[in-house]
């Protein structure tokens, strides 16, 4: 018989294999009072994907809030079917992979590079809870896929300031008169209604008729620029209140400050030597005006005549005007 004929070399022959893949990038906003840690609800948040504003988000009543993207690709590997049928010279002139496991392998790498990829997520402020003082709270954290950036946030609560300025109602004027002297009062500010703390959390700070602090004329509280008091040491006294509060001479005047918002009043607990006790109680009310005020200044003076408050009288001054009654020789000289 003759030669059987030869079996034709087989050619390569190729094939594919395809995956996708999705992962997700969450962030969480905690919003958080400064002090108490308790949650504030209502501030608004942009959120930044690498720079690029990616949105924005309220925080709820537990001064949470939550955004979410997701990123998603697909991924194809092509190997060779038949690898194992090719003569030696074949397989190697076959690039790529050789098997199907090798390029399902290639997939599974790919995948995970692809969910391994990091973005930076950051904040931006737009709108402070109600009561507090508006932060810039630019924090940022950079997370793979199915991971959850943090970023807690605080802000601060609006304050009340109020200066007091000790006149002679006799002569309409801060020049006491004859041995008199304007200094050395003692004041009160006392709670004129419940003052609540601002994270609406915390509960009432001070009751009704509640001596809230005292304060001596001819010297004042220092303050900072935003109108905080401050520490000998320079720190704020909110911040470290076991400081001691630093003063300065002030002939004639005197302060409180970081005062919760709320209604308060004013009365002379000691007069000055040489004055009889002035009796009135001047009403000053904090509210909340916008989230760009940090200390808000009172903005009520005392008439100088009447020894009355007058309400938003549109006056620049944050000073309360209490008058005094000079006693000489015994005899108490009353205004009628």
């Amino acid at each position: 018989g003759g030669e059987e004929p030869d079996t034709p070399l087989a050619e390569p022959e190729f094939d594919s294999v395809e995956d996708s893949v999705s992962v997700s990038y969450q962030v969480r906003v905690e919003k958080k009072d400064w002090q108490t840690a308790v949650g504030l609800a209502g501030c608004v948040v942009d959120i930044f994907e690498n720079g690029a504003k990616a949105g924005t988000v309220t925080t709820d009543a537990n001064g949470e809030a939550s955004w979410q993207t997701s990123k998603s690709a697909s991924f194809q590997a092509e190997y060779c079917s038949n690898y194992e049928d090719l003569t030696p010279e074949q397989k190697a002139a076959v690039q790529g992979h050789t098997s199907r496991r090798e390029a399902l392998a290639e997939l599974e790498a790919e995948k995970a590079a692809f969910a391994a990829v990091t973005y930076t997520y950051s904040t931006r402020e737009v709108t402070a809870p109600t009561g507090y003082v508006w932060q810039a709270n630019e924090t940022a954290d950079s997370i793979s896929g199915n991971g959850t950036a943090v970023l807690s946030l605080t802000n601060e609560r609006t304050l009340g300031r109020v200066d007091l300025v000790k006149y002679d109602t006799e002569g309409e004027n801060g020049i006491p008169q004859g041995e008199a002297e304007l200094d050395g009062a003692v004041y009160g500010i006392y709670a004129a209604e419940n003052i609540v703390h601002g994270d609406g959390r915390t509960g009432i700070l001070y009751r009704k008729g509640d001596l809230v602090g005292t304060a001596v004329t001819g010297r004042s509280p220092r303050r900072n620029s935003d109108g905080y008091l401050l520490n000998t040491d320079g720190t704020r006294h909110i911040a470290y209140p076991a400081g001691t509060i630093a003063y300065e001479d002030t002939p004639g005047r005197t302060g409180f400050g970081d005062l919760e918002l709320g209604s308060y009043y004013i009365r002379e607990i000691t007069p000055a030597p040489g004055y009889m006790l002035d009796e009135t109680r001047y009403g000053v009310t904090f509210t909340y005006k916008n989230q760009m005020t940090r200390v808000e200044l009172r903005n009520e003076q005392a008439g100088e005549v009447e020894n009355t408050l007058t309400v938003d009288d549109g006056s620049s001054s944050a000073a309360v005007y209490s008058g005094d009654y000079v006693i000489k020789q015994g005899v108490q000289f009353v205004k009628t």
